[in-house]
């Protein structure tokens, strides 16, 4: 079966080319999404942590080689991956001077957006930027007995959620 992410380069931690928006020249809600730019070893190590996580959901790309492989198919633009992203519909982080996001968030065989994962998203982009977010399902967690989040959504969403609604109660208390 042909994915369409296969035609997306992979993760490297080499340093990507300097961009001035969010997915290359200034774009609509840039400002809005820019977060904290981390750097730094330890951003390197968490970013690499992050990416062996994601690795068997899809890996990790970056938003400007993303939205070059869904407009060549037809599946979306600058501007509709923008939106979804300003209206916390995508997770999307900022390392090293570009923009990336973890393709579990999508269907792999049409980069649709996976409409079931929303309320853990929306359970926790109120207390967290798109780097803590994206770490987040990168990690093991309690509530999960040890496990990663990243790794049980397609068999156990709603002890993810149970787990996003945990962690947003002792972040808030």
């Amino acid at each position: 079966m042909y994915q369409l992410v296969a035609k997306l380069p992979q993760v490297s931690l080499g340093r990507p080319a300097r961009h001035t928006g969010l997915f290359g020249p200034e774009s609509a809600g840039a400002r809005h999404i820019a977060g904290h730019g981390h750097h730094g070893a330890e951003a390197a190590t968490m970013f690499a942590a992050m990416g062996k996580a994601f690795r068997p959901s899809g890996g990790m790309a970056r938003g400007e080689d993303l939205v070059h492989t869904m407009a060549a198919h037809r599946h979306g633009d600058y501007a509709s991956l923008a939106r979804q992203i300003v209206e916390h519909d995508v997770l999307c982080f900022d390392w090293d001077a570009s923009y990336w996001l973890p393709m579990f968030q999508f269907d792999m065989h049409d980069l649709s957006v996976r409409r079931d994962l929303l309320p853990v998203f929306w359970e926790l982009h109120h207390d967290c930027d798109g780097w803590a977010l994206a770490s987040w399902f990168a990690r093991p967690h309690a509530a999960l007995h040890g496990r990663v989040p990243v790794d049980l959504l397609d068999s156990e969403l709603a002890a993810v959620l149970a787990a996003a609604g945990a962690s947003r109660r002792i972040e808030t208390s």
